[in-house]
This record gives C-alpha cells, structure tokens and sequence, in this order.
C-alpha cells in the first residue's frame, strides 16, 4: 500500500515506546540497513547483489522479556505502515541449535580423545615395558632406584603428549583460520571464538594432556613395569 509515511513511522515509534515491556526502541532506515548489511557479508557475493532499494526500514526492538514477543506481534500486526512483524530468535532458533549441537558433540569428542589418548599411552608403555625387561632386571640388578627406572617410560609419555598437543594445536588453528576467512564474514551477527580462546584452550590442552600422560604412565608402569 506503498511507503510508510513519517507520520506513521512517529504514531508507531510513540506506540511502542508506550510498551512497558520495551526496553529499547530504534528506527533503521533503509540507508543504515544497507550499510549494516554491506558491514555484515562484506567480501561476499550476497553483498554485491543486493541493492539499498531491497531493504526495508524497520524498527529494532529490545525487550525486557524476550519471551513477551507475543504481545507486541498483536499489537502492531496488520498495522498501516507495518509489513510484518518478526522473531529474531526464531529465525536464529534453528541456527543456535545446530551450533549447541556442534559444541555438544566437540565435548563428546574431545572426551573420547582424551580416553583413547590414556589408552594409546598406557599400551605403549606396556609394550615397551615388556620389550625392555631385560635392560630393567639388569638395572635393578645393580641397584637402579625405581625413579631411575620408571624415568626413561615417563619422558616417552611425555614426548607422545607434546606430539599429540601440537597437532591438536594445529588442527585448532587451521579451524579458526577457516572460520575467520570463510564463515564469520557470513555470520557477523555471532561472535565466535578468538585467537585469544585458541591460545587459552591450547594452554589447558597442554596441562590435562600431561595429566593424563601421568596417570596413564604411573598405572601402567606400576602394572607392567614390577620395580
């Protein structure tokens, strides 16, 4: 029924001001909504096609209760002026969702790792162990201390545990790479895990992967390694 004239804008904009569950009300005109979306897909080619004209002007609502969306859909829907009256929840629900899902299963995975991490170093110890049985009979022999002994398995622990830590690091970061080139010039809305996060969960990486080496390590010997 043609544009929304500034008289309607100003009724609508007082209307929801008037709402005692709005907590902020702004108006976006078609050139701010342009330039947001320019910023957002900057580099895409979703940019380059899309002109100022495609744009709608709108007013962005924040409200105290996001939960009471309801009530504002009854009051301005099938207004004059009013195209239509949206959820950004739910057009980001499906969205959230899948990335709950994608954390949630990067948990699952990460736990698997870190048992099959304790198992691949509990079954090379012991393996090694077994093979060195002769050089650590004659070390007791000669009256080695049983640090003395167990030293050589741990450091191997150790080692497997820096290897592992490194390419998990890369793997990190070849991940974060691909998100900031690929994906977050897309999603700009969602803020998604800095260099700052990589470096931090790196650092935890490192110390539960030596936790874990010890465990692993001071079991397996104490089973397989009779000092």
């Amino acid at each position: 029924s043609g544009p929304t004239t500034p008289a309607q804008i100003a009724s609508i904009q007082d209307d929801i001001k008037a709402l005692p569950i709005v907590d902020e009300v702004f108006f976006e005109t078609q050139a701010e909504a342009y330039k947001h979306f320019q910023e957002q897909f900057k580099g895409s080619s979703i940019a380059q096609n899309v002109t100022q004209d495609q744009l709608p002007q709108s007013f962005r609502i924040k409200l105290k209760d996001p939960t009471k969306f309801a009530v504002v859909q009854s009051a301005f829907s099938g207004r004059p002026g009013i195209d239509s009256v949206q959820d950004q929840r739910a057009i980001l629900d499906k969205f959230f969702k899948l990335l709950s899902v994608l954390r949630d299963g990067a948990l699952l995975i990460g736990i698997a790792s870190v048992l099959t991490a304790a198992l691949l170093i509990s079954n090379t110890l012991r393996v090694a162990a077994f093979n060195r049985r002769r050089e650590t009979g004659v070390m007791k022999l000669v009256g080695a201390s049983s640090f003395s002994i167990q030293l050589p398995f741990l450091l191997e622990g150790v080692v497997s545990t820096i290897i592992g830590w490194g390419v998990s690091v890369g793997f990190l970061s070849a991940f974060k790479y691909l998100i900031d080139t690929r994906v977050s010039p897309l999603l700009s809305f969602t803020r998604f895990f800095t260099w700052t996060d990589v470096w931090v969960s790196s650092a935890y990486l490192l110390l539960i992967g030596f936790v874990v080496s010890s465990i692993a390590s001071i079991v397996t010997l104490r089973r397989h390694l009779n000092v």
